[in-house]
Parts: structure tokens; sequence; C-alpha cells
């Protein structure tokens, strides 16, 4: 079972700029944008850059170093996380927190449990649509996921679905 907690990030167009997305196509992994950070303190971050313009930032979902499940953005939204309107107006996003690039089992546990959900609700295929940040802009991201691609495809693999 999903224990997902709801705290959304407020509108924003450099964070939230409340479009809909049409249909979800991809799921993206990143990670967190503050290394070694909670989820929490990853979402007020993402929060607080509506006080500037230079950054633009967001995820639908962010999981912790505990493998709390944190949406900060609704999935019929839009977030802003590739720099590619193609694939951010068509995916779910969701950035990992990690210890020195290290993903512990908690957030990879949770993770799968996320995966299996959106897969299933959005009738993706797990071996095309579930994909990296680095797949997509060739930014090593999510960094584990990355450097140790064989776990990668072999998480996806022993998916259940």
């Amino acid at each position: 079972m999903l224990n997902i907690i709801k705290r959304h990030i407020d509108f924003s167009e450099t964070t939230r700029p409340n479009e809909k997305i049409n249909q979800v196509f991809k799921i993206i992994l990143h990670d967190a944008p503050i290394k070694n950070a909670s989820a929490i303190k990853n979402r007020n971050y993402i929060n607080n850059l509506k006080n500037q313009d230079k950054i633009f930032l967001s995820y639908h979902y962010i999981i912790g170093k505990k493998g709390e499940i944190i949406n900060i953005i609704p999935e019929d939204e839009i977030s802003i996380h590739t720099g590619k309107i193609e694939y951010d107006s068509n995916s779910i996003s969701i950035a990992l927190c990690s210890n020195n690039n290290y993903i512990s089992n908690e957030t990879l546990s949770s993770l799968r449990n996320l995966s299996n959900y959106l897969i299933k609700k959005y009738n993706l295929n797990k071996k095309f649509d579930l994909i990296r940040c680095y797949d997509v802009i060739n930014k090593r991201s999510p960094i584990f996921l990355v450097d140790n691609n064989y776990f990668f495809y072999d998480f996806i693999e022993n998916l259940d679905i």
C-alpha cells in the first residue's frame, strides 16, 4: 500500500505553472536538487523557488531517504523537470533523495511501489516508459541509477507489472 503525503507547492511560473497534462507517456526519475537532504527540505526548497525568476524546477513526487513519498504537484498538472516541453507536459516526475549519491533500500522500495502504481494507472510499459533524466537530456541523473546501469535495468525487470 502506498502512503503518499500531499504537500503541494504554491503556484508559480517557475515551479507550478498550473497547466494540465494531456496524457502521461513517461515516468522520469531524477536526483533531488539538494544533495543529502530530506524529502521535506527538498520540497520546501522547490516551493521557495517561486521567489526568483531564474530556476525553473519541480517534480510531482519526492521520495525521501527513509522511503517517505511526498506529492508536491498533482499528477494532472505539468511539472518542470527536464527543460523539454514535450517531456515536461506528458510525464510524471519523481525525484530521489540520496546519501552521497547512494539510494537507500527504503527509497528503492518506495520507488518500486510508486512505479508499479503509476505504470498500472497510466497503462505504461515498464521497459520503455520508466526512464531516467539521463535518458532524456543526457544529464547524469539520478546518479546512482546512471552509474549502476545494470541495477537500473534489473530494477525495471523486477517490477510487479
